[in-house]
């Protein structure tokens, strides 16, 4: 169950440059997530077992369907008890589950069933704020014109971590999302809002200031107060972006974990992330 307060607009069109707003954010960049090396290798699909089937799947994994198909119908044809744990529509379409090898074997028999892939975990990537602001000298970034006077960079910006603390005076919390069951948006760790601040911290001439100052924040919790998560919470968090991309300019992911760098459709959470660009929001991954 996903628990929301969210008040959104649409979407105002900065009057700043987006492209140096993203470049900013991007900068501080420590780790990106496509530079990890590949979780799974390459496997034969055992005799009448469609190629998108991996056969040592099992566990946790993330199922995606053809166009039009149903969680609930595709399970019940296939014979298999588990329910659907997140189902997805928007940033991808499919669902994730907690499946036996037998299970992944049945359902990747379904015509219904594009791939299975395993709902790998993915944890919070520590950045230091001194260094990431000073290397990319934002106190000399025109757009972002800080001086201390409370101006602010007219964008949204969704941080998608361990929530942002909504009473921080430094923070411009607009709403936001939980996925990871019930309970609201607020940080449960630190990370996100410490995150939060890198990016949008107020020109206020108390405390530290972001990289884009004042802008309006979304809080998308996916990570637990341990700073763990999974490609489903990610998923889910996307898929939240999406429904709300025209009020959203920019979505922050300021994770680490197994991945790979190839087609949109080579593995969910990737094609759940070229959805969200392609629905006109910029993805940035730290």
């Amino acid at each position: 169950m996903i628990t929301t307060r969210t008040t959104l607009t649409p979407r105002h069109r900065p009057t700043v440059p987006m492209a140096r707003l993203v470049a900013a954010i991007g900068l501080v960049a420590i780790t990106v997530l496509g530079h990890v090396a590949p979780a799974l290798a390459s496997m034969p699909a055992p005799a009448g077992v469609p190629a998108v089937a991996q056969a040592a799947v099992e566990g946790p994994v993330i199922v995606v369907l053809e166009s039009g198909a149903e969680p609930v119908r595709t399970l019940r044809e296939s014979d298999v008890a588990a329910n659907a744990g997140r189902s997805f529509t928007r940033a991808i379409r499919g669902f994730s589950a907690n499946l036996t090898a037998a299970e992944v074997g049945r359902l990747a028999r379904n015509p219904r069933v594009r791939s299975i892939t395993p709902d790998l975990p993915v944890y919070a990537q520590e950045q230091t704020l001194p260094t990431g602001i000073d290397r990319i000298e934002a106190d000399r970034n025109a757009t972002a014109s800080i001086d201390g006077g409370g101006g602010g960079v007219d964008a949204s910006i969704a941080i998608l971590d361990s929530g942002i603390d909504t009473a921080n005076a430094d923070l411009s919390v607009a709403g936001g999302v939980n996925c990871l069951g019930s309970g609201g948006f607020a940080d449960v760790n630190g990370h996100g809002t410490h995150v939060a601040g890198i990016a949008a911290a107020r020109d206020n001439d108390f405390g530290t200031v972001g990289v884009a100052p004042g802008a309006s924040l979304y809080a998308v919790r996916v990570l637990g107060a341990d700073l763990s998560g999974s490609y489903s919470s990610l998923i889910c968090g996307l898929e939240w972006v999406i429904a709300n991309a025209g009020s959203i300019d920019v979505a922050n992911m300021s994770v680490a974990g197994s991945g790979s760098d190839s087609s949109c459709t080579a593995e969910p959470l990737h094609q759940a992330i070229c959805n969200t660009v392609a629905a006109g929001v910029t993805v940035v991954v730290a």
